[in-house]
């Protein structure tokens, strides 16, 4: 059996349908289904700022589509909201009545306040930041939020958005410099309206399709070795470059390029222009793409999640993962608890390892090979799943970080997973990563039975350079002791040493 939930997003640009389903075997929702239609319907209001008749017409006709689909999907329920789209439209109570006597569709008008505390409550729940500033910017509105200690703090809603820019400040199809110079100083006189908004130096988390249009542009210029936007962070001066790249391009090249998509072309410099004068106000260069908006929060919500950020956010992502594409039956207690002995024998001898070490060393044991025993094909697939599956709470480095741990076979095909990722991690990082790998892959040797006959590992250093590892177990673990002396030889390669296992019988 499964739950399906559908929400209509009705925006000032774009009208969009997703459908999210939840199996019983599954922690949280799945997108089974995302589609848009470009509306913009801000760009069809009249002199008096009502919605137009043709702008009406468009939002009715694209919701009986849209029925039509969420009907077809058998969707559970359906929530429609509305945004600055509707909410600055004089007309906006009869356009709300119509839709509901033509389509039978009651839609939930957003206030400024709801607008804004969803996106924040996405990205609450989806980057595992304690305090930073969002910005949501939409085709006729921008939300802000600042949060700390996971709780928003403040939020404001400007009554400008990324197509109302382009229809104010942009006569032809791209920016003058004349039009970029007005622009630019009307976006830093409105956040410099904000006191609690100067210089907090704190990140800057984007949402929406602009953000990620941007994020996509700068992949493909530095030849970005994943196709992951969810917590991709970038610098001011990276955001500059970006800039700097549309500007030279004319609109009808910018629509053909594969990682923009043709309708938010001709928005990407407002977009890009309010992002860069924002993160100067806050006095940061950290810019961060969040893949989590508004309808996410939504959803977040309806599951019941609360201000209170889930100390399982990452466990949980682990957990959806595990649910798709795990195999086997691999004891996780059992394996963490004997890697962590092994993590910090070894580090009593050898300090090299810290917190941050111990914290990636859980997370990758419960996905160590999806739960089979390390060959090439485990290690292979292990590898691609984690390092591109979005796993909410961890930066893409972490995620990759964790990837190469998990997917541990030998230090060869290490380094050959490594090697497109190289410049994000220093020698010393990779030497941490891959011991932290051998550990794992012995540690699980000696639970292969998945018995938990192994009670205790204990490890001296008699000599220089050799270890003794006192292993103390009951009953039989004859398929223990022959996998052990056969992969201990990782762990001796990584810190140069010999060991002899000496295995004691607990009576």
């Amino acid at each position: 059996m499964s739950h399906k939930i559908s929400i209509i997003d009705i925006g000032s640009n774009t009208i969009r349908l997703v459908i999210y389903e939840k199996r019983q075997d599954r922690y949280s929702y799945e997108c089974i289904e995302n589609i848009k239609e470009t509306a913009r319907l801000r760009s069809r209001f009249d002199k008096e700022g009502n919605l137009s008749e043709e702008g009406i017409n468009i939002l009715v006709s694209t919701l009986h589509e849209f029925m039509k689909i969420v009907d077809h999907y058998g969707a559970d329920e359906c929530v429609a909201v509305a945004t600055a789209s509707l909410r600055l439209a004089e007309n906006c109570d009869d356009v709300l009545a119509r839709v509901k006597a033509e389509t039978n569709i009651e839609i939930r008008l957003l206030s400024d306040y709801e607008e804004a505390y969803y996106g924040y409550f996405a990205v609450h729940h989806s980057i595992s930041l304690q305090e930073a500033v969002t910005i949501d910017i939409g085709g006729g509105s921008t939300e802000i939020t600042y949060f700390k200690d996971g709780k928003m703090k403040n939020y404001h809603s400007f009554h400008f958005g990324a197509l109302s820019l382009k229809m104010e400040y942009i006569s032809d199809e791209m920016l003058t410099a004349k039009e970029q110079k007005r622009m630019k100083q009307f976006l830093a006189e409105q956040f410099a309206s904000l006191d609690w908004l100067q210089n907090l130096q704190v990140p800057v988390i984007a949402i929406g399709g602009s953000a990620r249009n941007i994020g996509r542009v700068y992949q493909q210029i530095v030849d970005y070795p994943l196709d992951e936007l969810h917590h991709y962070e970038m610098t001011v001066k990276q955001l500059r470059k970006v800039e700097e790249v549309i500007s030279e391009q004319s609109l009808s090249s910018l629509q053909k390029m594969d990682v923009i998509d043709k309708e938010r072309a001709d928005t990407l410099q407002p977009a890009i222009a309010t992002f860069i004068a924002l993160c100067e106000t806050v006095g940061t260069s950290t810019w961060i793409i969040s893949n989590r908006g508004l309808r996410d929060g939504l959803l977040y919500e309806m599951q019941g999640k609360t201000e209170e950020q889930s100390d399982e956010l990452i466990e949980e992502s682990l957990y959806e993962l595990k649910s798709r594409f795990y195999i086997g039956n691999q004891q996780e207690d059992d394996l963490r608890r004997l890697a962590l002995q092994l993590f910090h024998e070894v580090n009593h001898l050898r300090p090299v390892f810290d917190s941050s070490d111990e914290r990636l060393l859980r997370l990758a044991t419960p996905i160590f090979n999806l739960g089979k025993k390390a060959d090439a094909e485990t290690s292979n697939m292990t590898f691609f799943l984690v390092s591109h599956y979005t796993l909410l709470g961890l930066s893409q480095k972490e995620r990759i970080a964790i990837a190469l741990i998990a997917s541990f076979k030998n230090r060869r095909l290490f380094n050959q997973y490594a090697e497109p990722f190289s410049p994000w991690f220093t020698e010393e990082e990779l030497h941490r990563y891959a011991a932290l790998g051998a550990i794992l892959k012995v540690a699980q040797t000696l639970d292969r039975t998945k018995t938990s006959h192994v009670k205790m590992i204990i490890i001296s250093e008699p000599k220089e350079s050799q270890w003794e590892a006192k292993i103390i177990y009951e009953c039989s673990i004859m398929a223990e002791k022959y996998h052990f002396n056969r992969q201990k030889k990782h762990l001796e390669k990584q810190f140069n040493v010999v060991i002899s296992p000496n295995f004691v019988e607990k009576l």
